[in-house]
């Protein structure tokens, strides 16, 4: 068989096969379509970078949020899964709808957070599975309400 032949093969039966399993079911992994500017996808480093702070006045107050986001097309009813990480810092993680988010933006620069559901926590390697309700674009979003300097991990 010529290597012409083989890499037909391969194009052809390569999109059957699944990228991975979780708990033995297949993952649809996700590409992103938007990632944090500071994203490394070599490593999957990235820190927190859009920040707000609380006003008294015409004078700053303390940090009241600093978040971050990814964008991902998903499939309804396919579990997504990431790998994420931060080093012993507490940080806050939830997807949501590309219309919610522009929501939870606009008031976080006001220091006011209002989710549909709690957020989801981790301070340590760990694994987000999550399975899209329908078909579409979402959302992820990190964040934290004390600042962290430090990096935050995500691959697939």
């Amino acid at each position: 068989m010529t290597y012409m032949r083989l890499a037909i093969w391969l194009l052809i039966l390569l999109p059957l096969v699944p990228l991975s399993t979780v708990n033995g079911q297949s993952v649809n992994q996700s590409s992103f379509l938007r990632t944090p500017a500071n994203y490394n996808p070599q490593t999957g480093a990235f820190s927190l970078s859009v920040q707000a702070y609380s006003t008294r006045g015409y004078e700053y107050g303390p940090l009241c949020i600093a978040y971050e986001y990814f964008i991902f097309n998903a499939t309804g009813g396919q579990a997504v899964s990431w790998q994420v990480n931060s080093p012993g810092q507490l940080i806050l993680y939830t997807v949501m709808s590309v219309d919610q988010y522009a929501s939870f933006a606009n008031n976080a620069q006001n220091c006011v957070i209002n989710l549909s559901s709690p957020p989801g926590e981790f301070n340590s390697r760990t694994t987000l599975d999550w399975t899209p309700p329908a078909t579409g674009q979402y959302v992820l979003v990190f964040y934290t309400r004390t600042f962290y300097g430090g990096p935050v991990y995500l691959t697939q």
